[in-house]
């Protein structure tokens, strides 16, 4: 059985970017383990713009109308009837509405992934446009569709909001082992870490910065570096301002590849807290690092981050329980216990939960259907 990507290109967005990229790592992944493989595109471009992978891929030209497929696209799909199941990846796009009902049409499964479509803070976005689209098309494409894939605890909260269902399961992207990294701190300062999208909406950089307030206050030698950009960046700045901690805080805005991942291996904690912007995502890259994470009980990860004792969790994004949980992380770092409990945890806690070889398997069980669908999802953590 083949696997078939689609992704439909309806423009040029950061989001569309990220998706793009996050479908070339699976697939790429997916191919190295043995799995058949194919990523389709719908375009009204050249299409020649994409990741260069091990697996054949397709281009198809968006229709006129995007709410009915193109006759390419439906020969090419009904030549594939009972020998592929589709991936369809992206939110609110006709052109996938329109692909799904036409492979329901023609009794071909398929599986859905939103990519963040449904986070609360996404669907706020437009919200009486998304309102009115999801009750006449989004929920005709989730009913048909076999399995709903998300990446945060957040998104399926808020899908289970607006469409209860029986289908929805978490599987993050997986993470390659990397060597035990050899940390090198200079000094004695304290780096704590946050990366995200700045965002009005979004309120964890917010409470981050006041947790580093108090704790600063305590603790002089520390650092809070905000990598991401958004526009509540300028209040974030005129907040440390007024706090008299501006010095403290440092404003990387974006970055990307090997220039984030530097960053990242500088810092002693990272505060994995966001609410729409994949926090396993944020909180696994740090933990390949061997870096402790700071968490809240609402993230799917935090049953195998007790298991490994690989970070602190919180009950809250609050002030009061930040300080306390940075001050936990201060103290063993400078106690020279950090090796020992939460370094070699964090990075063990990828090696043997997350790593690709421990995820494919969790898509496969995926694609095959419902019957499946607990074991996708580590500590019980299948939405009912």
């Amino acid at each position: 059985m083949v696997i078939i990507h689609l992704i439909s290109e309806k423009n040029n967005s950061r989001r569309l970017k990220q998706v793009i990229k996050r479908v070339h790592e699976l697939a790429t992944r997916q191919v190295n383990a043995g799995e058949k493989i194919q990523v389709w595109h719908i375009t009204s471009d050249s299409g020649d713009n994409y990741p260069v992978g091990n697996y054949p891929t397709a281009v198809f030209h968006a229709s006129r109308n995007s709410l009915f497929p193109g006759q390419q696209l439906k020969t090419a799909i009904g030549n594939r009837k009972n020998k592929a199941i589709f991936h369809l990846h992206g939110g609110f796009i006709p052109a996938l509405y329109s692909t799904a009902m036409f492979l329901k049409e023609q009794d071909i499964p398929f599986v859905y992934s939103p990519h963040g479509s449904y986070e609360p803070a996404s669907m706020q976005k437009n919200r009486i446009i998304k309102k009115l689209y999801f009750s006449i098309l989004e929920k005709k494409l989730l009913r048909a569709a076999r399995s709903i894939h998300s990446l945060s605890r957040s998104e399926i909260n808020g899908l289970q909001s607006v469409f209860p269902n029986k289908k929805s399961v978490w599987i993050p992207y997986g993470l390659e082992p990397v060597p035990l990294p050899q940390k090198k701190y200079a000094g004695n300062q304290f780096i704590i870490g946050f990366y995200g999208r700045l965002e009005n909406n979004h309120k964890a950089p917010e409470e981050v910065l006041s947790g580093f307030c108090y704790f600063h206050r305590q603790h002089a030698n520390s650092q809070l570096w905000i990598i991401g950009d958004g526009p509540q960046k300028l209040r974030l700045i005129k907040l440390a301002e007024a706090a008299g901690i501006a010095n403290a805080v440092v404003f990387f805005g974006s970055r990307h590849g090997e220039e984030k991942s530097s960053l990242f291996q500088q810092c002693h904690v990272f505060a994995a807290l966001g609410q729409n912007e994949d926090p396993p995502g944020v909180l696994l890259k740090a933990a390949s690092f061997g870096i402790p994470c700071l968490v809240t009980e609402d993230i799917h990860t935090v049953n195998v981050v007790r298991k490994y004792n690989a970070g602190i969790v919180i009950r809250e994004a609050n002030a009061a329980e930040i300080c306390r949980a940075l001050t936990e992380l201060h103290d063993y770092t400078f106690s020279g216990r950090q090796v020992t409990v939460f370094w070699r945890n964090a990075h063990r806690m990828i090696s043997a939960e997350f790593a690709w070889e421990q995820i494919i398997p969790r898509f496969s069980q995926m694609y095959t259907g419902q019957e499946a669908m607990d074991k996708a999802c580590p500590a019980g953590e299948a939405v009912a």
